[in-house]
């Protein structure tokens, strides 16, 4: 189970990883690998690697690797990750109404809702 969990905990971070890479790629900027030392003695220049659009990643032990990125790549990986979010919720939303339109509709009535309710509770 543990060999499970572990590999498990691999995958995601290589997912993880991959989507960094892919919006890294898709914005059109850098990436600089340094070690934790080189930029303890060099953080200036890091700083304004990052600040000029390139990213900066820093491994560290037990995979808590860390990104440096400038304020607007920031913001625009949270526009990305909005969207994407937007796409699955959407798609959700797409998903229902083809349900709706084939037919395959759950009723419930409200004491039956109530009943659903007080089973979480």
């Amino acid at each position: 189970m543990a060999t499970r969990m572990k590999t498990t905990k691999h995958l995601d971070l290589i997912e993880n990883v991959l989507k960094l890479v892919l919006f890294i790629v898709l914005i059109g900027g850098l990436m600089v690998i340094v070690k934790q030392s080189d930029v303890r003695a060099n953080m200036k220049r890091y700083l304004d690697m990052a600040a000029a659009g390139e990213y900066v990643l820093i491994p560290r032990a037990g995979n808590q690797n860390v990104a440096l990125i400038s304020q607007e790549a920031y913001r625009l990986y949270l526009e990305y990750k909005r969207e994407l979010n937007n796409r699955e919720y959407l798609a959700m939303i797409k998903q229902s109404e083809a349900q709706l339109a084939d037919g395959k509709l759950v009723t419930k009535t409200i004491e039956e809702l109530e009943e659903m309710a007080g089973e979480d509770a």
